[in-house]
């Protein structure tokens, strides 16, 4: 799609031809409100210890530049949040220590899910994004 812009003309020989700028939107995968689309594809690896690397993998994590993003352990309606960082928009990743290992359940599995969330800077919009639930 073209979108014409008429900034000016110019006289010549008693005439006005318009001058003409022209300007191509871009397709873009950003909806409306600004946000990328949140998901957490997958969490690995399935075996974790203290001291575990944990890398989560998904779309949508915004940079601190564009706005916030969280990321917190899911059980019974109860949320803990712990240290992570962000890899890129695709990959997040956090140390298990013994705090969160015993928060997991310790030795076992994992009961609960991890909740990603992000809000938008400029327009305050927010998104969340789940993992699969482990356990019963």
């Amino acid at each position: 799609m073209k979108v014409r812009i008429q900034l000016a003309g110019l006289f010549m020989a008693g005439l006005m031809f318009p001058l003409w700028v022209g300007c191509e939107s871009l397709p873009t995968s950003i909806p409306d409100g600004g946000l990328l689309p949140l998901t957490i594809d997958r969490v690995e690896p399935d075996t974790v210890l203290p001291g575990t690397w944990v890398m989560v993998h998904g779309a949508g994590f915004t940079p601190p530049a564009t706005g916030s993003l969280s990321l917190e352990l899911v059980q019974d309606n109860q949320t803990q949040a712990f240290a992570w960082e962000r890899v890129d928009e695709n990959l997040l990743a956090f140390r298990v220590d013994r705090a969160l290992f015993n928060a997991l359940g310790g030795p076992g599995v994992c009961q609960g899910h991890l909740k990603a969330g992000v809000e938008d800077y400029a327009i305050g919009a927010s998104l969340y994004a789940n993992s699969r639930s482990n356990g019963p």
